[in-house]
């Protein structure tokens, strides 16, 4: 087996491609390796091999004593645990691994986090179910057909400050008027696309459009077809960026509601964008005054400023790099030698934006 395929196994043990790449330079010396080698080998600067050599060592993989990440030490040695031990140990801790999981079903009940749906009413009753169980945004994608069956739940997270972005496919001659109220922002496209539900990145569903609609299928296919009730954050996190990556962004815009009265505090950065977005439309001035932390710090603090700008694909025009950027621009106030600089906020796990908030108020901007 070549080097490439042994890496892409590792990888699949949960390895980096750095850390696999590391562990088999020092795997190819029978008496281990020194850093400086195996840097030269595998093309990583000696800091990079010496960060894998700890996440390595952490794991079991090889013994070393790295010193400091910012002073390393060239001469230090890689020592490579055997395969065999390395997959015995890994044996065992999925063993383990089996065995709470085990555990946890006994006490449960259920062993994955999804269960399939079955029948049409089973679909609209989870999608239903989902819709009352957000408290911060709801993302769907479904049949003009079947809008009217949901149009309670909708109203009602609404009114609840739900941000609700609404997909309804198979028709674009659903009139505007229609979404007011069970809507924050709605499209419409005239194909077929999925029905597909998403609350509070935390819980989804995904099903055949032809689940709800019947379509002209005959009985052996419509009895093939099912949905999938997910309920795991990473998942729902995928489903959300195909809904408005694949499908949210090349259908129309028909409706948009009327922005929030201010002042009004959120917790939801994609809410907190739309409103903004809103309001920059009407040209009015806004004060932003968020609780923010450098990405990759720990403390929140304190930033306010002025709103200039957001990036964002909820609304038409479009302003964004990638499909579920939500992004604030501020200009900072304060009296600590930083105000007039521009900033971006983004949501609590942010990572391309310069600070991550848990919580963004929006206020008039008083003196504009």
């Amino acid at each position: 087996m070549n080097r490439a395929t042994l890496s892409i196994h590792l990888q699949q043990l949960g390895l980096s491609e750095q850390d696999a790449r590391t562990y088999l330079a020092a795997l190819e010396r029978e008496d281990g390796a020194t850093m400086a080698a195996v840097a030269e080998e595998t093309g990583l600067d000696e800091r990079a091999v010496v960060e894998a050599g700890d996440r390595l060592a952490a794991r079991g993989f090889v013994v070393f004593e790295s010193g400091s990440v910012d002073d390393p030490d060239a001469s230090a040695t890689i020592d490579p645990r055997p395969p065999e031990t390395v997959l015995e140990s890994t044996r065992t801790a999925l063993d383990s691994l089996e065995a709470e999981f085990d555990v946890d079903t006994a006490a449960t009940g259920s062993r994955l986090p999804f269960d399939a749906i079955d029948t049409r009413s089973e679909l609209l009753d989870s999608l239903a179910a989902l819709i009352e169980g957000a408290t911060e945004e709801v993302a769907l994608s479904i049949p003009a057909s079947v809008l009217v069956e949901l149009d309670d739940e909708l109203r009602d997270a609404v009114e609840r400050g739900v941000l609700v972005a609404l997909l309804v496919v198979g028709d674009e001659e659903v009139a505007a008027d229609q979404f007011e109220g069970i809507a924050s922002v709605a499209r419409v496209w005239s194909r077929a696309a999925p029905v597909i539900g998403i609350a509070d990145y935390t819980r989804g569903i995904a099903a055949a459009n032809r689940m709800v609609t019947g379509g002209d299928a005959d009985a052996s296919t419509a009895e093939s077809e099912y949905g999938i009730l997910l309920d795991s954050r990473p998942l729902a996190f995928v489903l959300m960026g195909s809904f408005f990556g694949n499908y949210w962004r090349i259908a129309t815009q028909l409706f948009a509601a009327d922005p929030d009265p201010l002042p009004r505090t959120y917790t939801n950065i994609r809410h907190a964008v739309f409103q903004a977005t809103l309001r920059l439309e009407t040209g009015a001035d806004v004060r932003v005054t968020a609780e923010a932390r450098p990405v990759g710090d720990e403390a929140f603090d304190t930033v306010q400023g002025r709103l200039v700008d957001v990036r964002q694909s909820l609304l038409e025009p479009v302003h964004e790099s990638f499909a579920i950027e939500n992004a604030l621009i501020v200009e900072r106030e304060g009296s600590d030698g930083r105000e007039g600089e521009r900033i971006t906020l983004g949501g609590e796990r942010a990572f391309v934006e310069e600070l991550q908030t848990r919580s963004v108020r929006l206020s008039p901007l008083e003196g504009a």
